[in-house]
């Protein structure tokens, strides 16, 4: 399923992060945990788990005001009002617990050097796309796509035309897809089955670094890449993607995008 959430910005500082996408996935899990938590320790712990690897199975899009002024890496908010996109691999029969878990909240969007604070007023669920065989998406934000290459001793974050891009955009999908299924069916690992797929990209691509944890003796980044694109692919794997997000990290925002036009 997938929300818009509609916020007011209640602190009187205007100027929030650009690399705010710790602070709004720290957010969402503290509002999972007080709304149930069990689960979230499901999400935060283990998440949709196969062979070693975790799948949270959710992610969001960009915090959009306007207007707004950019200055260095900060944001000044010139109006009063908000929105972002969250979106969750989730039945029907959830949308009310989702709703109630962000309705009336505030999310406070801060790093080491200040942020604002935005009052939830208004959650919206979106209508749910047709998915078919053949679909075209516009990225939101950033798909993250890395691979271990020869040469190199740590992974590399890979461009959308690179020759490996498209296998390792299948494998996360499939991966994710079997981990959804064997949490469903109890533990059960489920038989794999090949898919036929096909990634063409459809305009130029542009580099997008995320930081996270900015200021902070954590702090690291992320880089992923925003374009267009044609999927050939299950539908089950077209809405999983849709949801759950593109490509790696998608708890922290990455991979989300819209079905084109």
């Amino acid at each position: 399923m997938r929300f818009k959430i509609v916020l007011e910005r209640t602190s009187r500082s205007r100027f929030l992060p650009l690399n705010y996408q710790y602070a709004i996935s720290s957010w969402i899990y503290k509002r999972i945990q007080e709304a149930d938590p069990q689960f979230s320790n499901f999400l935060h712990c283990t998440g949709y788990g196969l062979e070693k690897k975790q799948y949270k199975l959710f992610t969001f899009g960009r915090l959009q005001t306007r207007p707004f002024q950019l200055h260095h890496d900060r944001m000044e908010m010139k109006g009063n009002f908000a929105s972002i996109e969250f979106s969750f691999v989730a039945d029907r029969a959830a949308e009310n617990f989702i709703k109630g878990v962000f309705m009336n909240q505030v999310m406070p969007v801060y790093d080491a050097i200040g942020g604002v604070e935005l009052q939830v007023i208004r959650v919206e669920t979106l209508p749910r796309p047709w998915f078919e065989e053949t679909m075209q998406y516009r990225l939101h934000t950033p798909v993250c796509i890395s691979s271990q290459l020869e040469g190199h001793r740590y992974a590399q974050y890979l461009a959308p035309d690179h020759e490996r891009f498209a296998e390792i955009l299948y494998d996360n999908l499939l991966r994710k897809y079997a981990a959804l299924q064997m949490h469903l069916a109890g533990g059960v690992v489920p038989d794999n089955q090949p898919f036929d797929f096909q990634f063409r990209l459809l305009s130029p691509f542009k580099s997008k670094l995320i930081n996270i944890k900015t200021y902070s003796e954590e702090a690291t980044s992320l880089r992923g890449y925003l374009f267009d694109f044609e999927l050939k692919a299950p539908v089950e794997l077209q809405e999983l993607g849709y949801y759950a997000g593109f490509g790696e990290k998608n708890s922290m925002g990455m991979g989300i995008g819209e079905v084109r036009e």
